[in-house]
Parts: C-alpha cells; structure tokens; sequence
C-alpha cells in the first residue's frame, strides 16, 4: 500500500458556542436566540453573539 492511498482529507472540528454564564454578570440564566445566533441573560437583559464574547 503506496503512502497516497492512505492520505484522507483532513476533518476540522468546529467547536460549537455555548456559554454557562453571561460575559457582563456572570449569571447562569441564559436564554438562545437561533434565527440570529445571540444569546440573552435573563438578569441583566444584554444581548451578544458568539464574536462580542472576549473571556
């Protein structure tokens, strides 16, 4: 077996978003909005997406 019949394109992983807590009061009440890819908290009420969350 020739090294180019093992040679199989490489997969990558998109990890996907998904935050315990809020970036701006770290409460666990988060709520997803898909149609726009945002998430809410429940108890300061910001909105964000996956880009404005810089932890």
């Amino acid at each position: 077996m020739s090294n180019s019949d093992t040679n199989l394109p490489k997969k990558t992983i998109k990890e996907a978003y998904k935050p315990k807590t809020c970036p701006f009061c770290n409460f666990y009440g988060l709520k997803r909005y898909p149609e726009n890819n945002s998430w809410s908290c429940n108890q300061c009420g910001l909105m964000w997406t996956p880009e404005e969350d810089k932890r």
